[in-house]
């Protein structure tokens, strides 16, 4: 499936999501954060992890009317979802500053103590709602709210974010008995999306890893079946697209690379998708 859209699109986004409200202060040095996104988003710009995620969430919420679509069908390009538009939520650990200092999904006013939220002021009236929360250290009983969350909004794009791996490790058990299982046990699905760090970066094993083997483990159904075995398996992660409003997706990210320099890419890769 294509998921790539119209350069004039992200643009579009970008400009939108790094234009500061009338009358609004924050830091300087978050200043200098918009000033980056919106340089790395003109011709000739890299695009770093926390800027492809603002672009592809905004994408997200904004109503398919507002896509520029100049060489792509009347749908736009992002032919994986069957909605006009989905809101998003997230939440984890710090999740509007980003745990590494890199999201800055809100900012305050320095004058005013006023909060913006860049997603939430696109466009007025033509984008569905973005929520992001900082959420307390209970990690099985705020990711066991968001599969509740998820089920009771299906078309919604509801992210859990880990803050450390081991915090994953602290939500274990909704994990076991709700997500990986729920579908065998009760025909229930959820589209809730695990954002999980992975990788030691010199904070140990605990502190570091999300445990990927775990996640390997619980949701194969076949010990003996190695995906990536045969021609066929290409086949199928085909058909998976099919069914992403049905089934969740965890990601495990190397921390580093979330300002590594070498982890960036161009605006003109992020809108090809095919």
């Amino acid at each position: 499936p294509r998921t790539g859209l119209a350069l004039e699109t992200l643009e579009k986004v970008a400009q939108l999501c790094c234009k500061l409200p009338d009358g609004f202060h924050p830091h300087a040095r978050v200043c200098k954060v918009l000033e980056r996104r919106l340089e790395a988003c003109r011709p000739g710009g890299r695009v770093d992890f926390a800027t492809a995620e603002m672009l592809a969430f905004g994408t997200t919420l904004l109503y398919r009317e507002s896509w520029i679509v100049s060489g792509f069908d009347e749908r736009g390009s992002c032919l994986i979802f069957p909605f006009d538009h989905r809101d998003v939520r997230l939440s984890g650990q710090d999740s509007k500053r980003g745990t590494f200092n890199q999201r800055h999904a809100s900012f305050l006013c320095h004058s005013s103590g006023e909060e913006w939220v860049p997603l939430n002021t696109m466009i007025g009236g033509k984008q569905a709602r973005f929520h992001v929360y900082n959420s307390p250290l209970s990690e099985m009983a705020v990711l066991a709210f968001e599969y509740g969350y998820s089920l009771g909004h299906p078309t919604a794009l509801v992210c859990w974010e880990a803050q450390f791996g081991d915090f994953a490790n602290n939500a274990q058990v909704a994990i076991d008995q709700f997500i990986a299982s729920g579908e065998e046990k009760w025909g229930q699905t959820s589209s809730l999306v695990l954002l999980l760090p992975h990788g030691y970066d010199g904070q140990g094993p605990d502190h570091s890893s999300a445990r990927l083997e775990r996640f390997l483990q619980l949701a194969n159904d076949d010990p003996d079946y190695l995906p990536g075995a045969t021609p066929q398996d290409l086949r199928d992660i085909d058909k998976a697209f099919d069914v992403l409003d049905e089934t969740g997706s965890g990601f495990l990210e190397k921390r580093a690379v979330l300002k590594y320099l070498g982890s960036v890419g161009s605006l003109e890769e992020k809108s090809s998708g095919d």
